[in-house]
Order: structure tokens, then C-alpha cells, then sequence
């Protein structure tokens, strides 16, 4: 679906499952929200699909793995008036030709409403750290918070990643030369404003 955003694994996952039949969905069975597609499944096989269906097990990501075979089911839904993809799988799901792979665990967010928005900037925010080790106590439980918030202000503003880069290297290099010279507490300093804007 183009208005999801997602961890990559989810797609990498996906591509290497072997597919049995027309389909296979990615599902969460944890991470979700009232509004997400409902799934119905049975050892890996979906019995139904829909947004009001219950009882449910999992719910749509939006990331699917399809054979050409779906393309029959998806004239037959249209021949039957159908529109939705849901409705293309429901018609797998009766051959037991459409089934699931769980991705519980991996972020993703479908974005429909401004509140869908607003949590995909604050996880792409979260994410768009380097990884670091939990030995980095300083890292974590100070540089983190402090260079989210920046990233959420400046995520709209005209600040690209690119300038950001040559900044932080032009700060690099007077840090550099504060050393040389001699200026060790205005270099430490910097080094701290480095090291939160790298």
C-alpha cells in the first residue's frame, strides 16, 4: 500500500517466504489499531478479511506477496462489482490460496488520518538513529531525546540531511583547530554539539 510506511525487513521477510498459493499477507497480531483491515487465520491460512470482521487473529500491514494468479481473482471480484484488494484475497482465501506471515514486532504505520501522520514523523524520528550500545549511557538517555526533538523541529524546515552533514564537518574541523590551538574547553564543548548533530 503507498501510504504506509514500514521497517524494511518487513518487505525482505516477505520476499524470501516461499509462496504456496495466489498470496501471501504480511500481519500483526500485536501493533494495530480499530481502524487496520481485520485478518482471520487458521495455521497460516486466511479465512476471511475484511474491516468489520470478528473474530479476528491479525490485522493487514498492507504488504503483500502475490503470483499472477491474483490477477484471476481480481477479475473475478470485479465481474461480482467488488473493488477492494481485500476483496481479491477473500476469493483466494476460499481456494485456501491466501495466507499469512506474521511480522509482529516490526513498525509500520498506515496513513490515513492526520493522528496517523503525526506517528509516522515521530517513529521515522525515533528510527532515523544510529544504533548504538547500551553501554552508551550518555547516548542514550541524553543525546537521544535531545536529538529527536531537534529532528521532529527541523524535519519540515529547510534543513536537509545534506546540509546538516557539511555543518556538522565545518563544526568538526574549528573543533579541530580549538584542540590545536589550545582552547580545549570551547573544543569540548563543541564536541558535544558534534557529536548531537552527527
Amino acid at each position: 500500500m503507498g501510504d504506509h510506511l514500514f521497517d524494511p525487513q518487513i518487505v525482505k521477510n516477505l520476499i524470501n517466504v516461499h509462496l504456496k498459493g495466489s498470496l501471501i499477507l504480511a500481519v500483526d497480531r500485536v501493533g494495530y489499531s480499530p481502524d487496520d483491515t481485520k485478518v482471520l487465520e487458521n495455521n497460516e491460512v486466511i479465512l476471511d478479511i475484511g474491516k468489520s470482521i470478528n473474530p479476528l487473529d491479525c490485522v493487514d500491514t498492507g504488504f503483500f506477496l502475490c503470483s499472477p494468479r491474483i490477477f484471476t481473482y481480481a477479475e473475478k471480484a470485479a465481474k461480482q462489482g467488488a473493488s477492494e484488494l481485500a476483496d481479491c484475497v477473500r476469493l483466494a482465501a476460499q481456494n485456501k490460496e491466501a495466507h499469512v506471515l506474521d511480522v509482529s514486532g516490526r513498525w509500520w504505520v498506515d496513513v490515513d488520518t492526520e493522528e496517523d501522520f503525526k506517528r509516522a514523523k515521530r517513529l521515522l524520528v525515533e528510527r532515523s538513529q544510529k544504533s548504538r550500545g547500551a553501554s552508551d549511557f550518555v547516548a542514550h538517555y541524553f543525546n537521544r531525546p535531545t536529538e529527536n526533538a531537534i529532528v521532529q523541529r527541523i524535519a519540515d524546515s529547510w534543513i536537509t540531511p545534506n546540509k546538516l552533514t557539511i555543518a556538522t564537518n565545518v563544526l568538526a574541523y574549528i573543533v579541530t583547530a580549538l584542540f590545536f590551538t589550545g582552547h580545549l574547553l570551547v573544543g569540548s564543548v563543541l564536541t558535544f554539539v558534534v557529536g548531537v548533530m552527527d
